[in-house]
C-alpha cells in the first residue's frame, strides 16, 4: 500500500487508504467504481448454501440476518458482528485472504465484495461458486439481500428485511426533504491518530454510502464536487471547506485507543470552523457507522438526528459528542 504524504494541505484521493479503511476500519468502502447491476437468475451461482464463506463485515451481518448464521463456515479476520461470528474459523483479511484456509473449509459457496475482481476470479479458477455482491450504496446494499436470498432460498426473508429497511430509509428522507437548510457535512473516517496537533483526515468524496446518508439525512457533503473515493484533508483544507457539521466515524475498537477528550481538543484547535464554533462536532463510536451492510440505517437514523435535530426525531438517542 502506497504511503499518503501526511504533510500535503491540499486534497488527495487515495485508493491505499481505501483498502486500510476496509480492513482496520472494519470496512467502511473499496477502492473501485463499480455500477449497482442486479444480477439475473442465470447469473447467479448454483449453491447449496450449506458452507458459506464471508469475505467481509458488511456480508456476514447480511448473511446473519437471513438466518444463515449455522450455514456461516468462514469469515475474516474483520468480522466481529453479530458476536457469534467471533467463533467461526478465519480465513484471512478483506485484501489477503488464505486461500489453502478456504479449499480446507470446503465451501460451497463464497461472497465477495465486487471490488474484490482479482480474489473473484481466483475462487472461480478453484471451481468454487463465487458471489460478488455491492454495498457501496443503498441500492447494492438492498440487491445484495435480494441475490442471496434467491441463492440460498431465503427469498421471504430477505424480502422482508429489504421492505423494512427500505421503509426506514424513506422515511427519513421525506421527513428532511422539505427542510429550508441543508448543511454541509464533513464526515471524518480516519485521521493522524499519534498526532498531537489535528494534522489531517479521511473523508468520503460523492461516492459511497458515506454519500448517500448525508444526502439521505438532509446535509450536503461538505468535500469538494467531483471528487470521489477518499479525500486526504489536512487542517488548512479544514478550514477552506468550513463545514456546518462534522461527524467523526471512530469505530469503538480504534475509540478504546483513543481518548475523546484529546480528539475534542483536536478539533478545538479549529475555531475557524463553523462546525467547531457552533459546537456541532460528533464523535460517532458505533462499529456500524463504518460497516455498509443491514445496520446502514441505524447509522443513517444518527447522522439525520444530528445533522436536523430541529426535526421531531421518534426513539432517538442522544449523539455523543468528543
Amino acid at each position: 500500500m502506497t504511503t499518503p504524504n501526511r504533510q500535503s494541505s491540499t486534497l488527495k484521493l487515495s485508493a491505499g487508504c481505501a483498502r486500510l479503511l476496509t480492513g482496520v476500519l472494519l470496512i467502511v468502502l473499496a477502492v473501485g467504481l463499480f455500477g449497482c447491476k442486479t444480477s439475473t437468475p442465470s447469473s447467479l451461482p448454483h449453491s447449496q448454501c450449506r458452507r458459506v464463506i464471508s469475505l467481509s463485515p458488511s456480508i456476514t451481518e447480511v448473511l446473519y440476518a437471513l438466518q444463515l448464521g449455522n450455514n456461516v463456515v468462514g469469515v475474516t479476520q474483520f468480522c466481529l458482528y453479530p458476536a457469534d461470528a467471533r467463533k467461526k474459523p478465519k480465513v484471512g483479511g478483506y485484501v489477503d485472504p488464505n486461500m489453502e484456509a478456504m479449499l480446507r473449509l470446503k465451501p460451497d459457496l463464497i461472497v465477495v465484495r465486487k471490488e474484490q475482481t482479482d480474489l473473484v476470479q481466483r475462487i472461480r479458477d478453484l471451481r468454487i461458486p463465487v458471489l460478488p455482491v455491492e454495498h457501496r450504496n443503498t441500492e447494492g446494499i438492498l440487491n445484495s439481500f435480494e441475490m442471496l436470498g434467491q441463492v440460498c432460498q431465503r427469498q421471504p426473508q430477505a424480502q422482508s428485511i429489504v421492505s423494512d429497511l427500505r421503509g426506514r430509509i424513506q422515511a427519513i428522507e421525506r421527513k428532511t426533504q422539505g427542510v429550508q437548510h441543508k448543511p454541509t457535512v464533513l464526515v471524518a473516517v480516519d485521521r493522524d491518530t499519534y498526532a498531537k496537533k489535528l494534522r489531517w483526515v479521511y473523508v468520503p468524496g460523492e461516492d459511497g454510502f458515506f454519500d448517500s446518508m448525508i444526502r439521505q439525512a438532509g446535509g450536503i457533503n461538505a468535500a469538494p464536487a467531483g471528487r470521489k473515493g477518499f479525500l486526504q484533508v489536512s487542517s488548512e483544507g479544514i478550514i477552506r471547506m468550513n463545514p456546518d457539521i462534522i461527524i467523526e466515524a471512530l469505530p469503538y475498537t480504534r475509540a478504546a485507543r483513543q481518548n475523546p477528550e484529546d480528539i475534542r481538543k483536536q478539533w478545538d484547535s479549529l475555531p475557524q470552523v463553523a462546525a467547531v464554533r457552533n459546537h456541532r462536532v460528533y464523535l460517532f463510536t458505533d462499529d456500524f457507522m463504518v460497516i455498509p451492510g443491514p445496520r446502514y440505517v441505524q447509522a443513517l437514523e444518527k447522522f439525520a438526528q444530528v445533522i436536523h435535530p430541529e426535526l421531531d426525531w421518534k426513539h432517538d438517542q442522544p449523539p455523543q459528542r468528543p
